[in-house]
């Protein structure tokens, strides 16, 4: 992700404004994932759509939240293998890679989202639709692991840009002419749109060799327990609290389908809170990860180079600098930002959720330095770390929720983890130095080599090992 976040950087310092416009809206959507423009999708469709929509908006983010959490323990330990691969210059396993993620992941996910559909009182043609959109949606997000390398950033842009207003597009039109059945296949016509863009944008990239099974990406997942678990709790503290009031009495029951349930007023301030993340993964991605990065290959140059003990000091103390710069920055402007969307909130969210929405910001300022917090611990292989505040976020959300009012689990639970997250940076990064050299064989290396090593990222977060920058 660093190296896509220098080409944003020389696109902002060549080309002016426009540069800048596009710089920082290039480094939000690529940083922020498509589930950011999805949340947008749905509230502007929200907007749009008349009449009776309860079913195919409460069926869509169902199906949003279910396949998300079927990706989330494959997202930090596939992001380390395919770093892995890419750096031993094994890209032809790429698609196997990919073939089996979907096998382990996808499969296994839609399988049981099908009993579900078929123990369900719904109609054939839902679901078949349901169904549909589950499997596309599903696939989006592994693809998506798989092409955080992808150079092709305006055509990825494009992709989710095409696909979702495609899909916004074709529900309005067919809602028209067959109501919220109709609503249903647009939207599943541009999520199709935006697969087939994804993956014709893979088979472009990497070379098609026999597609077979991937043993490595099994050993990975084993190998990284904590990467595993970690990608799955930090989604189950991303949706505990929207899971309980979705549950819960306030709940209303879509359609007399037991499961399906759902909170508008909750989940719209839930959800478009998430939004004012994006300005903060902007400055993350372009500015802080990328300056940060230039001292830490700087450091671990220096530390697998021979050089002396007072010139690795003074690496690791420009590096740490850095971080603790981008970490100000990053706290300062998040906090404008939200403090800015609490006060207009208003102008841009409905009436019965601003209150909600407000309480949802002030976690999403926490989650979003958890997130910086997980990225810094990930550079350094520091993955039982990492899980530690992602944990408590998981486990603070799951148990206080049902206990505070409205949102303020989420709140206290994302406070918790930052607390644990950036106390574990404290106690580690001081002797980071002395770490790495108990946990990791070093050997020689030079810049040249190094800046000829490939860098990967997936959904937003980095996993850039030091042992892999060391040449180990």
């Amino acid at each position: 992700m660093a190296g896509i976040g220098f080409k944003l950087r020389r696109m902002v310092a060549e080309d002016g404004l426009q540069g800048l416009i596009l710089g920082y809206f290039s480094s939000a959507v690529l940083s922020g994932g498509p589930w950011l423009i999805s949340i947008a999708t749905l509230a502007l469709m929200s907007r749009i759509l008349q009449g009776d929509t309860a079913l195919f908006s409460t069926l869509v983010v169902t199906i949003n939240i279910l396949s998300l959490l079927a990706a989330g323990p494959f997202q930090f330990a596939l992001t380390r293998y395919l770093s892995d691969r890419l750096y031993a210059a094994d890209i032809e396993r790429h698609l196997s890679a990919f073939v089996t993620s979907w096998l382990l992941g996808v499969a296994p996910a839609s399988a049981l989202f099908a009993l579900l559909l078929l123990l369900s009182p719904m109609e054939a043609a839902w679901k078949a639709q349901a169904l549909a959109l589950f499997g596309l949606t599903s696939t989006i997000w592994m693809l998506l692991l798989f092409l955080g390398v992808v150079r092709a950033y305006r055509t990825l842009i494009l992709a989710f840009v095409v696909g979702n207003a495609s899909g916004a597009l074709a529900a309005f039109g067919l809602g028209q002419l067959a109501g919220q059945w109709g609503m249903m296949l647009g939207y599943t016509f541009g999520q199709a749109l935006l697969l087939a863009i994804l993956l014709w944008v893979l088979l472009v990239e990497f070379p098609i060799a026999r597609v077979a099974w991937d043993p490595g990406v099994v050993q990975c997942l084993r190998r990284y327990p904590a990467l595993t678990l970690g990608g799955a709790l930090y989604y189950l503290g991303i949706w505990a609290d929207k899971a309980y009031f979705r549950l819960g009495q306030q709940a209303t029951v879509v359609a007399d389908i037991p499961w399906l349930r759902s909170n508008p007023v909750y989940e719209q301030a839930a959800f478009l809170a998430q939004l004012t993340v994006l300005p903060a993964l902007a400055l993350f991605f372009l500015a802080v990860e990328t300056e940060f990065f230039e001292r830490f290959r700087e450091f671990f140059v220096q530390l697998g180079g021979g050089a002396s003990l007072f010139q690795i000091g003074r690496a690791k103390q420009e590096m740490l600098e850095t971080l603790r710069r981008g970490a100000l920055r990053l706290i300062g402007w998040q906090a404008l930002v939200t403090l800015l969307a609490c006060l207009l909130a208003p102008c841009w969210m409905p009436g019965p959720a601003v209150e909600l929405g407000r309480v949802h910001m002030l976690g999403v300022y926490f989650q979003t330095l958890l997130y910086f917090s997980t990225v810094v611990f990930f550079y350094f292989e520091l993955y039982e770390q990492s899980l530690a505040g992602i944990a408590v976020f998981a486990l603070g959300n799951l148990l206080l929720t049902p206990w505070l009012p409205p949102g303020w689990g989420f709140v206290l639970g994302s406070l918790a983890g930052v607390a644990v997250g950036f106390g574990q940076l404290r106690r580690t990064l001081p002797e980071i130095d002395r770490l790495v050299f108990e946990r990791q064989p070093l050997a020689l290396t030079t810049l040249t080599e190094l800046e000829g090593r490939p860098a990967a990222g997936g959904l937003g977060l980095v996993t850039f090992s030091a042992s892999e920058v060391a040449g180990s």
